[in-house]
């Protein structure tokens, strides 16, 4: 169903995939300008959970490979096919992958948070890049796309500014106690007075 511009956005998309795996990942962390959202391949060496780190990766990789798809539906043709099953499975993927991405985003470990963390914050802007592609006033199907993903943009904005907020104020917190367990160390003991006798 589709033909051939099914089958050319779908190659496109899988392209990505492979850009993906080709990428050599960062030791500590995801870099900002980064070709493409890669596996976290060091996850094991650098002590990162293999399960959280896949709730995390498996989901912006297909943010990443979506809104490929939906940026690019007019020129693959796509955008342009009278059944639009493909773009509305397409929309609705994009839109639980981001709620997936969410929901981890609340609950994988600080260190991972801190790994992954500026792939995150390219991710809510891809969403919003699909946003403004289908404008809601120029049709009720691109309504239908457009409030789906800005809602799950916002979502997925929030809960990335509210889980930094906390990761900030923790690390804040753990450098204050340092500080302060580095002052008792370094504190100079008050000398007992020899009583003569």
């Amino acid at each position: 169903e589709g033909g051939p511009a099914v089958l050319y956005s779908t190659l496109r998309h899988e392209l990505i995939h492979v850009g993906q795996r080709l990428q050599v990942p960062g030791e500590h962390e995801t870099e900002e300008n980064d070709d493409y959202m890669h596996d976290d391949l060091l996850q094991t060496a650098e002590g990162r959970d293999t399960d959280t780190s896949r709730q995390i990766e498996i989901p912006l990789q297909e943010i990443e490979t979506h809104t490929w798809e939906l940026l690019h539906a007019q020129q693959t043709g796509i955008g342009l096919m009278t059944n639009t099953n493909y773009m509305d499975s397409t929309v609705n993927d994009l839109a639980a992958y981001a709620a997936t991405l969410k929901e981890a985003v609340v609950t994988i470990p600080d260190e991972a948070f801190a790994y992954w963390y500026n792939y995150l914050q390219k991710a809510v802007p891809m969403l919003q890049a699909v946003v403004d592609a289908y404008p809601a006033a120029t049709s009720d199907l691109y309504k239908q796309y457009n409030e789906s993903i800005a809602k799950a943009a916002k979502d997925l904005k929030d809960v990335i500014e509210e889980r930094d907020e906390k990761s900030s104020n923790k690390r804040k917190k753990d450098a204050d106690s340092d500080t302060d367990s580095d002052e008792e160390e370094y504190k100079p003991k008050s000398k007992s007075k020899k009583k003569n006798t």
